[in-house]
């Protein structure tokens, strides 16, 4: 196996790990990866990683240091893209160059899953950002997040994910009629879309909040 293989069936692993809530063992196995991937010079791989120990340290509310992960895999992003975040349209530019290069017989095509990886990597990193601003109760450094990643994910179908989080983040801050409109836009995209469906008892109880704090 590749080094690369060997990386991504240590991330699986570790996705088991957490959803069986051995955290300590996922955390130590990430660590590893991201160890190993540092004198690889792989450095999307390395982004990634991080936000998988992100991800886990959101679960245990370790937000501090989920904050300074967040960080590191900014610093590192912004130096492979010179500070220009890329967006959806660059990466129809880049399939468009690959295609070229593929049928006229100059390239492989290798750069689109670069591209396509590191486009994925910034926008993770500020949804994650998000989350952890939206559980310090810091409601408008989040909205303004979620409001930022939310056009590049309506683009990719999952735009009602985040438009429950900033549903959500009204109802915190009292905006409660606000926050109720929004939910009833959302409600029949989470009772048909199978995707969305498990998430639909917790877009109710938003509801319920709602219309309650309305009576």
């Amino acid at each position: 196996l590749s080094a690369g293989a060997k990386i991504d069936i240590q991330r699986s692993l570790a996705v088991s790990f957490t959803t069986q809530g051995r955290f300590n063992e996922a955390l130590s196995l990430l660590t590893a990866c991201r160890e190993a991937l540092i004198n690889s010079g792989d450095a999307v791989s390395l982004v990634r990683v991080t936000i998988d120990l992100v991800d886990i340290l959101n679960w245990l509310g370790d937000y501090r240091k989920s904050l300074d992960e967040l960080d590191k895999a900014s610093l590192l992003l912004n130096s492979l893209t010179g500070n220009k975040k890329p967006v959806q349209e660059d990466i129809n530019e880049v399939f468009k160059k690959a295609a070229t290069d593929i049928f006229s017989g100059q390239g492989s095509g290798a750069g689109v899953l670069k591209a396509v990886n590191l486009y994925r990597a910034f926008l993770e990193v500020s949804y994650y950002r998000a989350l952890v601003y939206k559980a310090l109760h810091k409601y408008d450094e989040a909205g303004s997040l979620f409001r930022v990643v939310l056009p590049e994910y309506e683009k990719l179908r999952v735009g009602a994910a985040i438009e429950f989080h900033l549903n959500a983040i009204s109802i915190a801050k009292g905006e409660y009629r606000e926050a109720l409109k929004g939910i009833e836009q959302l409600e029949p995209l989470f009772i048909n879309n199978e995707n969305l469906r498990p998430k639909l008892a917790s877009l109710l109880k938003l509801k319920a909040e709602s219309l309650f704090n309305l009576s």
